[in-house]
C-alpha cells in the first residue's frame, strides 16, 4: 500500500522566521510544496527544510505566499517527491521545477554539493550570482607556490634536494600520504631566516617545528653560495662522527624544547642511529596534533616527493 503524505499547510507573510513556525512540529526532513504569489508552485525535498527555504527565497522570483510540509524518511525522499510532483501535475498545478523533473532519476551526490534550487535556476536559464567560495584564495596561494616550486626545480641540485626530502618522509614519517598538509608540510624557498648570507631552499616541518632544512649560505655577500642541510633529531641522539659537519643543541623550539641538530651536505638518513633519532622526534611532534603551517605547504613539491617514493616502492617490489 502506497504511503499517503500528510501535508500541513502554512500561510507565509514573508517576515516571520520559518523556524518559529516549524520548530515545534518536529523533524524538518521531508517533502514540501511552495506556493508563489503568481500562482505557480514548487515541489521539493530536503533533509533540512529551514536551510532549503532560505535558498528558495534568494533564488526564486516572486514572493512565497504559502507552503506545505510533510515529514518523510530520508530514504524515501526521491520516491515521495516524484509522486507528489505527479499528483500536483495531475491536479493541474503550474510547477516551476518542471525542467529538473524531466531529467532521469537523479543521484543525490550532486544535491549535496549544488543545491537543487540552484540546479533548477540553471536549467531555466536564470542569471545566477557567480559563487566561488574560498577557491580564489586557494588559487592565489597556489600561484605563489607554483613560482617557488619553479624556482626550486631550476636548480642544478634539485634531484639531490628531492632525494633528501623523500628520504626523511620514508625514514621518519609514518603514512605520509595520510598526514600530508595537516601534520607535516614541505615548503619551497620559505622566507624564514633570510639574509644577505643565508637563504632557505626547502624545508619539511612537523607540527610547528622545522625538522629538515636545506639552505644556502656564504660567509660574505661577495663569495659563492654553498648548500648545507640540517636535520633535527631527538635530543638524546649520539651522532656518528664520520657523517657530521657539526652538531649542536638548540632551545629555539617551544613545542619540544631542545633538540639535537645535525649539519650535513648530503642525506644522512641511511645511518640507522640518525634515522631512528629523526623518527623519535617526528613521532613526538606528530602526536602533538596538527600544526599551523598548512597554508605554506607546497603541493607541487610534495607531488615530486611522492613520485620519488613511488619509484622506490616499484624498485623494491
Amino acid at each position: 500500500m502506497r504511503q499517503q503524505l500528510q501535508f500541513k499547510r502554512y500561510e507565509y507573510d514573508g517576515v516571520t522566521s520559518l523556524s518559529a513556525i516549524l520548530r515545534p512540529h518536529g523533524p524538518l526532513c521531508g517533502i514540501y510544496i511552495l506556493e508563489f504569489d503568481d500562482g505557480t508552485e514548487y515541489v521539493g525535498q530536503s533533509v533540512d527544510f529551514l536551510a532549503r527555504f532560505s535558498t528558495h527565497r534568494r533564488h526564486q522570483e516572486g514572493c512565497i505566499a504559502a507552503f506545505s510540509f510533510a515529514e518523510v524518511r530520508s530514504d524515501s525522499l526521491d520516491d515521495m517527491e516524484r509522486r507528489t510532483i505527479q499528483r500536483r501535475t495531475d491536479d493541474g498545478a503550474d510547477l516551476r521545477n518542471s525542467a529538473l523533473v524531466r531529467l532521469p532519476r537523479h543521484n543525490p551526490a550532486l544535491d549535496l554539493v549544488v543545491d537543487r534550487v540552484v540546479q533548477e535556476a540553471w536549467l531555466n536559464n536564470e542569471d545566477l550570482d557567480l559563487v566561488l567560495g574560498d577557491r580564489t584564495c586557494l588559487a592565489s596561494e597556489t600561484e605563489g607556490q607554483r613560482k617557488q616550486f619553479a624556482r626550486l626545480s631550476e636548480r642544478s641540485d634539485y634531484p639531490q634536494i628531492v632525494t633528501f626530502l623523500a628520504d626523511y618522509l620514508e625514514k621518519a614519517v609514518p603514512w605520509p600520504h595520510r598526514t600530508e598538509g595537516a601534520f607535516w608540510t614541505v615548503t619551497a624557498h620559505p622566507a624564514t631566516a633570510r639574509s644577505s648570507t643565508h637563504r632557505r631552499v626547502a624545508a619539511i616541518s612537523i607540527n610547528n617545528v622545522e625538522v629538515l632544512v636545506c639552505y644556502d649560505i656564504r660567509r660574505r655577500p661577495t663569495v659563492e653560495w654553498n648548500t648545507v642541510w640540517f636535520v633535527n633529531l631527538d635530543r638524546g641522539t649520539r651522532i656518528p662522527l664520520g657523517i657530521r659537519l657539526g652538531a649542536s643543541e638548540t632551545g629555539t623550539y617551544a613545542t619540544v624544547g631542545r633538540v639535537r641538530r645535525l649539519y650535513c651536505t648530503t642525506s644522512v638518513l641511511e645511518s640507522p642511529p640518525v634515522a631512528i633519532a629523526a623518527r623519535r622526534l617526528a613521532m613526538g611532534l606528530l602526536r602533538k596534533g596538527q600544526g599551523m603551517m598548512a597554508r605554506y605547504h607546497n603541493p607541487l613539491l610534495a607531488d615530486a616527493l611522492f613520485v620519488e617514493l613511488e619509484r622506490r616502492v616499484c624498485v623494491q617490489g
